[in-house]
């Protein structure tokens, strides 16, 4: 708009503006765009962080397996077991949980 045009111009009518409830829905967009801003700013700390853990638990399960099947670690069974299955599980669940927090949810 160039300041040559005075603002009457734009002006059809002396009555203030009703509100229809745009205000309503302008603070619940807000609330939600906000939201969406905080969700971004955690996804951007989160996300490598749980990638760099299950990337280290990988490289360290594979350690233990190589290692004992080489024979310079001799782990009982029972670690074996509980180490790859229940704590490898924990760590699978939290990258889903991770995975589902991140990707936004369709309808």
């Amino acid at each position: 708009m160039s300041s040559s045009q005075p603002l009457e111009k734009f002006v059809t009518s002396d009555e203030p503006p009703r509100d229809n409830g745009d205000r309503a829905r302008n603070e619940a967009l807000d609330l939600r765009l906000a939201e969406r801003a905080r969700r971004l700013e955690i996804q951007k700390w989160i996300v490598p962080s749980v990638g760099g853990l299950v990337l280290l638990w990988l490289i360290f399960v594979g350690f233990i397996v190589v290692s004992d099947g080489m024979d310079y670690l001799d782990y009982h069974p029972s670690v074996l077991v509980t180490l790859l299955g229940s704590a490898t599980a924990s760590i699978v669940g939290l990258l889903m949980k991770v995975v589902s927090y991140t990707l936004p949810k369709t309808n």
